[in-house]
């Protein structure tokens, strides 16, 4: 085996590095030219513990997103399901490649929360600050410590702030909108207050308004969410709907000349979430909240919610355990949702006691009545202490009452006579209360006894809402089941001794 002289090895040692330096400026050049290739790069960077599990929604996204870089998508809606990487795209990935293809651009970035927002600047922060990143880009970007901004030399950045926040003296030649409204508080009021902060401040951010883009990327909540609402009131956006169900057959553009088909009842990444996956989560989270979330359907705000086929029947008989020693249910409780006034219009005091027990949930009576606050007082001690299944008495475990109007003065009464209750802080609507817990009764879990002088008005009034006049036995049997269901943690609202 031959040696190398002196001026071969520096001859081959510079080919190598000459090869080298011509294979990273084709990657280079790859990287630029392809926002998918450069997301993986972005996510491997980020997250080099975890695979990039590569979809073909992915380059569905990112070919979308190369046609605002182009100039040929001005207005942009995204509408996707949770944890499909949306946000890995739109607000860390195509950002940073934006200003590495045009450094002067000027992109404001805004999330529902401080938090969040501030969690995808820090992501873009750690790439750019990465060594092997800036050895392939060198002087791309530079960050800066105001709100984790990013700049470059020739004035373009990446700044951030939370949806319904202070956009006075800003401006943008791009502006991304990802999860406007966290879902778990997309009430009619908070939808309302985030549409009208969009009229009034978003397109006029726009630093050139014939060339600016506005890109939303969310997943649907209501009929009347940012999305909708820009929908319905203008026709320059450009949607791109992806759900999680094919609900018929589909062909999406891929760029660079390449095309996928999909199936109807094709999941959208059943290498993440199978079919079977998806079903499960929907009898979990209830048809109306999967439709919405997940398949970009949003019901109407008035179309109701649950249906009277979805509960079930009960004798209490059956409820009684052959063994005397042993308890009906394993926890029962109480929800009280009380009444300001007691004159004709108003609403009803409703008390709505369920029991839990092998995983599923009884309705066991509804008290429902115009009574003044003496009288309903005594009510409430006289049966929120145990309850009578078929001859067998059984304690309360807990009575909850809603912390707003005569409830607040209630909770005060009933703990000075020293009566055990805990108070409901009401977060959201009532809309997104109930359906917070439609999943469960849509499974087939919640059952009503065979007979009670109760269950007319009762299923009249749940089955209908929110098309209905009185409210109050829709809010009481949300928080008993809420609380049934998590003892130890409420997803709308904050519960305290």
């Amino acid at each position: 085996m031959g040696t190398l002289t002196p001026k071969k090895a520096i001859g081959t040692m510079t080919t190598t590095i000459e090869h080298w330096q011509d294979q990273t400026d084709i990657y280079r050049s790859v990287l630029k030219r392809d926002l998918f290739a450069f997301t993986k790069l972005v996510f491997r960077t980020l997250y080099p513990e975890r695979p990039f599990a590569e979809n073909w929604h992915h380059r569905v996204i990112a070919n979308r997103l190369m046609a605002v870089e182009k100039g040929s998508t001005k207005r942009l809606i995204i509408n996707q399901p949770p944890r499909t990487a949306k946000s890995t795209f739109c607000s860390i990935a195509f950002p940073l490649w934006l200003l590495l293809n045009k450094p002067a651009t000027e992109i404001l970035c805004i999330s529902y929360g401080d938090e969040l927002g501030r969690g995808f600047a820090e992501d873009c922060r750690r790439f750019v600050e990465n060594q092997r990143i800036q050895a392939l880009f060198p002087g791309a970007w530079k960050s800066a410590g105001r709100n984790n901004e990013i700049r470059t030399g020739k004035g373009g950045r990446r700044y951030t702030i939370s949806a319904g926040g202070a956009i006075t003296g800003q401006g943008a030649d791009v502006i991304i909108i990802d999860d406007p409204l966290k879902a778990s508080e997309a009430g009619q009021k908070q939808m309302d207050n985030i549409n009208a902060w969009y009229d009034a401040n978003i397109y006029q951010r726009l630093n050139n308004k014939n060339t600016g883009a506005i890109l939303l990327v969310q997943q649907r909540l209501h009929l009347e969410d940012l999305s909708g609402h820009l929908m319905s009131t203008s026709n320059e956006f450009d949607p791109l709907v992806l759900r999680s169900i094919a609900e018929g057959q589909e062909r999406w553009d891929l760029g660079f000349g390449k095309q996928h088909h999909r199936g109807i009842g094709e999941a959208l990444h059943p290498e993440l979430e199978s079919i079977k996956q998806l079903q499960n989560l929907r009898q979990r989270i209830g048809g109306p909240v999967f439709e919405a979330q997940y398949q970009q359907n949003p019901a109407a705000s008035n179309q109701a919610i649950l249906q009277e086929d979805w509960f079930g029947r009960f004798f209490e008989f059956d409820m009684v355990p052959i063994n005397r020693r042993e308890r009906p249910f394993e926890q029962i409780v109480q929800a009280w949702d009380t009444a300001s006034t007691v004159r004709d219009n108003s609403d009803y005091s409703v008390g709505v006691t369920m029991g839990k027990k092998d995983g599923k949930f009884y309705v066991l009576g509804v008290f429902r009545d115009k009574l003044a606050f003496p009288d309903l007082l005594r009510k409430v001690k006289e049966i929120g202490e145990e309850i009578e299944i078929d001859g067998r008495a059984q304690k309360i475990s807990n009575v909850l009452i809603e912390d707003a109007n005569t409830g607040t003065a209630l909770i005060q009464a009933l703990r000075e006579e020293r009566f055990p209750v805990k108070e409901v802080k009401p977060n959201g609507d009532k809309i997104t209360r109930l359906t917070s817990v439609s999943g469960i009764v849509e499974s087939g879990l919640v059952s009503l006894p065979q007979d009670a002088v109760w269950i007319d008005a009762f299923l009249l009034e749940l089955c209908r809402f929110p098309n209905t006049k009185h409210d109050d036995q829709v809010d009481a049997f949300a928080y008993a089941l809420d609380e049934l269901r998590q003892k130890s943690t409420w997803a709308y609202g904050n519960l305290k001794w």
